[in-house]
């Protein structure tokens, strides 16, 4: 679609966790302003400059710093795990104490350690577990948990070759993330997330990692960190329980840039 002209100029950072990025912009002095047309155009492959996500990094009264997350269609998401992730990243160095973010599911601490980030998560709330529903001649045993936001967990038998698009798709008026996962021989959870706001199958999701994690607890055992393999290829742990959830996993610098919006 076409933008209207340019009105500011912008320093951005790009970053990606498991290959889930983000378009970081610090927003210390609170002026930046884009709408949900320009946050959209901003993240498109092929005519902007490329994201799952786009994240405001600005001050805040309760906390360190605060965190806006936008979803790469411009809707504004309360929560984003791998951009939580991201953010610490971007704000700390090595050995450095806890910071707090601020989203919009809580506080949330954050810093990095010798293996990568270290996160917490929100709560997770269990909405309901094994609740069996069938589309499009799929039979689904699925699991719902928000974790900052909702997702919906399905257990699926190869996942290497499930077709994510297709359900995650037909399942959009859950209004939720569609996880689907497979567990591993060694108690792993294998992942992959059709993304609401992203419309699409991402790299990883952060936060869907930590309510897969979570479900496999529920099901198949406590495990004190359970490991979940995003699309992607990497490896996340996460400790899951009732009362607390947090994730380790790598973040990455990809480049800095400059644009016009």
């Amino acid at each position: 679609m076409a933008l209207s002209t340019p009105t500011q100029t912008l320093s951005f950072n790009k970053l990606h966790a498991s290959g889930n990025d983000f378009i970081l912009i610090e927003d210390f002095d609170l002026s930046v302003a884009l709408d949900k047309a320009t946050i959209s155009h901003l993240c498109q492959r092929r005519t902007g400059v490329g994201a799952d996500g786009l994240i405001l990094i600005q001050p805040s009264k309760v906390a360190d710093f605060k965190m806006v997350y936008f979803n790469s269609d411009g809707s504004v998401a309360p929560f984003c795990g791998n951009g939580l992730r991201c953010v610490v990243f971007f704000l700390t160095s090595d050995n450095q104490a806890k910071i707090s973010i601020e989203t919009g599911a809580g506080i949330h601490w954050g810093c990095r350690e010798k293996e990568g980030v270290h996160i917490s998560l929100p709560k997770p709330e269990c909405c309901y577990l094994n609740q069996n529903f069938a589309i499009l001649g799929q039979a689904f045993t699925a699991h719902k948990v928000i974790v900052g936001v909702p997702h919906i967990v399905c257990f699926v038998e190869d996942l290497e070759t499930f077709d994510v698009t297709y359900y995650g798709a037909s399942l959009h008026h859950l209004d939720s993330n569609i996880n689907f996962a497979e567990m591993g021989d060694n108690g792993e959870v294998h992942l992959r997330t059709f993304e609401r706001g992203v419309n699409d199958e991402t790299l990883a999701c952060g936060s869907g990692g930590g309510a897969a994690a979570f479900v496999a607890n529920q099901i198949y055992g406590q495990e004190p960190k359970r490991g979940v393999v995003f699309r992607h290829g990497e490896r996340a742990l996460y400790c899951a329980s009732l009362e607390h959830l947090s994730m380790e996993g790598t973040a990455s610098f990809v480049y800095k840039g400059v644009l016009s919006c």
